[in-house]
């Protein structure tokens, strides 16, 4: 005959040994832990009914917890600032819920509110956009036959036209989701922006320079 009991105990003490003396899920072990210390005070298996209470939830959320500190620690690691605002703001939150689907709807309101964050502190504008501004200088600096030139001044004039209509629509756009959004190309000087581009401060620099000038005409 099975042992029901013997066989649930042993499944309770072998979830609780994955966390074991694993320095990054301190929570769950101990969440694993009390839901294991509460089966094997079990001496029958009816008893864990009682017993269970919302211990499997409070297993979810520690391990919610402790997954959203890693990713706060790997954010400021990189120095992904704004990244690291969802996680943390998770995980001081996780410690007021006792039921797992109150912590997901609150995990899914806080990854919408930081999606917002780094669409915000995004420069895709600017970035996006670097071929096009390396074409301008192509058009305008190039050495064509005579009769090449107004054509040429007349693309880089388009390019010019199509980065400010870029430009005022994605302000636009932001501007529904926060209030007063502007491109901030100040940020660029961050860490967490400077490494998306691989070009020489100068280039860098200059390629700014061009582009506040486009769109300040727009």
């Amino acid at each position: 005959m099975v042992d029901y009991l013997a066989e649930y105990k042993a499944y309770y003490t072998a979830r609780a040994k994955r966390f074991e003396g694993d320095a990054d899920f301190p929570f769950s072990a101990k969440a694993e832990n009390d839901l294991r210390d509460a089966m094997l005070s079990c001496n029958e298996l009816g008893e864990f009914k009682q017993k269970l209470g919302n211990l499997n939830d409070l297993c979810a959320i520690a391990l919610a917890k402790d997954s959203n500190v890693l990713r706060h620690k790997h954010y400021l690691a990189l120095e992904e600032k704004i990244r690291a605002l969802g996680p943390e703001r998770i995980v001081a939150k996780a410690d007021q819920y006792t039921q797992v689907m109150d912590l997901i709807t609150m995990i899914n309101e806080e990854e919408n509110r930081n999606a917002l964050e780094i669409a915000a502190d995004s420069l895709e504008p600017f970035e996006g956009n670097w071929f096009m501004l390396e074409r301008i200088e192509v058009y305008e600096k190039a050495e064509v036959p005579a009769q090449w030139k107004t054509h040429m001044a007349k693309s880089a004039e388009e390019i010019r036209a199509s980065l400010r209509d870029n430009h005022r629509s994605t302000q636009e756009d932001m501007q529904r989701w926060k209030s007063g959004w502007k491109l901030d190309l100040s940020l660029l000087e961050e860490k967490r922006h400077r490494r998306r581009f691989p070009y020489p401060d100068e280039e860098i620099r200059l390629r700014k320079q061009q582009y506040e000038s486009i769109i300040s005409k727009a």
